[in-house]
């Protein structure tokens, strides 16, 4: 019998992990290892055309790049910034992540996001803090979304000095939370 030739359904078969992955309540709210696909390493603006999973959002960013929390891990975490077309609001969306951690890919209200910093002025916090802006209950959802709010073109926090998995606001809060949500697909270049 001859060798199989590799096609890419079955390089991508070989990349599966061979645990089973755990049931959730809708699987396409989970993302592994394996479901990211290497992109550019900046962030592309949208074209303002709908996400073609969901046709109730157009992109604004369709792949931003966050660096992790941590200072010693390699690789990135994937997010998308979009407008929803019915109530007009901008969402975050966790869309990867180089290390093969689960997460949801649930829209997340970045006006709520928004909300829950503003109580932290002047003070460091955790990324625990973000949970309540999630429904899903993956525990990397936190850290992850903490991560992309650093991510340049987000950029609502930064480190804390004192501690890398610490994160304080930016001096510009204000100003820049102000300008984040007035971005839309009409306005991205």
């Amino acid at each position: 019998m001859s060798p199989r030739k590799k096609t890419a359904e079955t390089a991508l078969a070989d990349q599966q992990p061979t645990e089973e992955t755990p049931q959730t309540e809708n699987v396409n709210d989970i993302s592994t290892e394996a479901n990211v696909i290497p992109i550019a390493s900046e962030a592309t603006e949208g074209s303002g055309i709908a996400d073609p999973v969901n046709s109730d959002y157009a992109l604004i960013i369709e792949r931003g790049l966050a660096d992790k929390l941590s200072p010693t891990s390699t690789g990135k975490i994937y997010y998308q910034l979009a407008q929803n077309i019915n109530d007009q609001k901008l969402y975050l969306r966790i869309s990867g992540n180089d290390g093969g951690g689960l997460h949801s890919k649930e829209w997340i209200d970045l006006a709520v996001v928004i909300e829950t910093l503003s109580t932290q002025a002047n003070r460091p916090f955790k990324s625990t803090l973000l949970k309540p802006c999630m429904r899903g209950k993956s525990s990397n959802n936190a850290s992850f979304l903490a991560a992309i709010l650093r991510a340049p073109d987000i950029a609502l926090t930064k480190a804390s000095e004192k501690n890398a998995f610490l994160h304080l606001q930016v001096d510009d809060f204000e100003t820049v939370a102000e300008q984040l949500l007035q971005r839309s697909p009409a306005s991205t270049p």
